[in-house]
C-alpha cells in the first residue's frame, strides 16, 4: 500500500523528470523534510512501481528521465 505522502513524493519526481529536470536524493530530503533513508526508499519504490521511468546518470550523478542519461564520460 502506498501512503499519501509517498504518492506526493512520486508526483514530485514525475513532475521533475517530465519537465526534463534532473534531481538528486538530497533534493527529496530538502523538499519533503525527510531522512536520507526515506528518500532512498522512495526512489526504490518509485522505480519498482514505474520501471524504466527514471534512471541514475552516473556521469552527472543525478536521476533523470530514462533515455536522458549521458551516454559517454565527460573529458576530465
Amino acid at each position: 500500500m502506498t501512503t499519501w505522502a509517498m504518492r506526493k513524493r512520486w508526483e514530485w519526481i514525475t513532475a521533475r523528470v517530465s519537465a526534463g529536470e534532473s534531481f538528486v536524493r538530497e533534493d527529496l530530503v530538502r523538499e519533503f523534510t525527510i531522512t536520507k533513508q526515506t528518500a532512498t526508499a522512495t526512489l526504490h519504490r518509485y522505480r519498482e512501481a514505474y520501471p524504466g521511468a527514471i534512471t541514475y546518470d552516473g556521469v552527472r550523478r543525478c536521476f533523470v528521465r530514462a533515455g536522458q542519461e549521458t551516454k559517454t564520460r565527460l573529458a576530465a
